[in-house]
């Protein structure tokens, strides 16, 4: 198995393999599906460094190391399916998701915070946030807005559709950040806007279940989140736990005006609704005739 081979000549290889096995160990599912112009890429390394890599641990090149790998994935994937359909109750299948849950988290942590860091000194100096996202997530992403909103932070969803993209790069400036959210679902018109904010000095960043999605490949920054699931569909909470995350670390980053703002949401609220209770029901309904 491809991690016996790496274990067995880690201490021999030279920093830029080390580079790659590192990769190939803690990104496996990611490696598994890229070309090695991409892993390269990813490394840093020249794409030949990869084939040389394979032959060094014992391959005839990288197409017999990705074959490996692939097979490695594919029956670690049905082996976890397997498991959570075979649950024995309910309540054991929501022990397997949960349990499912904390782990993508722990991988996530392990590997992914330094990017997250990266993405929240970003978005703290950034003038405007625009998020932007795809089917299902869309509704995500403009929760993540609303709520940067009542931190205090200039932010706003759109859908990227010809329309709604169009409006918003025509507002978006230098400086701005673009974030996108492409989690359980390819995002084709997400990774055109991507390009496009790109083109017109905007920073982009992409959080992703795939790194193989059009706007992650397109984004400057790629913060990857692992989706594995016991049941066959992809795990989002883990997704949804990092976006909260990014918003609390954001309106922590500016306590004070966040506590304004929700002290001033809460006055408003409680307004509206002692008006409401003054208000008999039936007046609510009735239509109002001007003398």
């Amino acid at each position: 198995m491809f991690q016996d081979q790496i274990r067995q000549y880690y201490d021999s290889l030279t920093p830029g393999f080390r580079k790659l096995a590192d990769f190939i160990m803690n990104h496996t599912l990611d490696a598994a599906f890229l070309t090695v112009t991409e892993i390269s890429r990813r490394v840093s390394v020249d794409p030949a460094t990869v084939v040389r890599f394979a032959q060094e641990i014992g391959y005839s090149g990288y197409r017999e190391l990705s074959r490996e790998i692939k097979h490695y994935v594919r029956d670690q994937v049905t082996t976890t399916y397997r498991k959570g359909a075979e649950a024995e109750s309910e309540e054991a299948l929501i022990h397997q998701l949960v349990d499912n849950t904390r782990q993508n988290l722990t991988d996530f942590s392990m590997t992914e915070t330094p990017k997250l860091g990266e993405a929240l000194r970003i978005l703290k100096q950034t003038p405007q946030v625009w998020i932007t996202s795809e089917g299902p997530v869309l509704a995500i992403a403009q929760f993540l807005a609303r709520m940067l909103q009542v931190a205090g932070i200039r932010a706003e969803a759109f859908s990227p559709d010809a329309l709604s993209a169009t409006t918003t790069l025509s507002k978006m400036q230098p400086g701005h950040t673009l974030v996108t959210l492409a989690i359980t679902q390819p995002s084709f018109d997400t990774g055109y806007v991507v390009r496009m904010a790109h083109e017109k000095g905007a920073q982009t960043i992409t959080l992703t279940d795939n790194n193989l999605y059009t706007s992650a490949r397109e984004a400057q920054l790629v913060v990857v989140v692992p989706t594995l699931d016991n049941t066959g569909i992809p795990n989002s909470g883990a997704a949804i736990a990092i976006i909260a995350l990014i918003w609390e670390a954001l309106a922590g980053a500016n306590a004070s005006q966040t506590a304004e703002a929700f002290t001033a949401y809460n006055e408003y609220l409680s307004e509206i609704l002692a008006m409401r209770a003054q208000t008999a029901a039936y007046e609510a309904t009735l239509p109002q005739i001007k003398e």
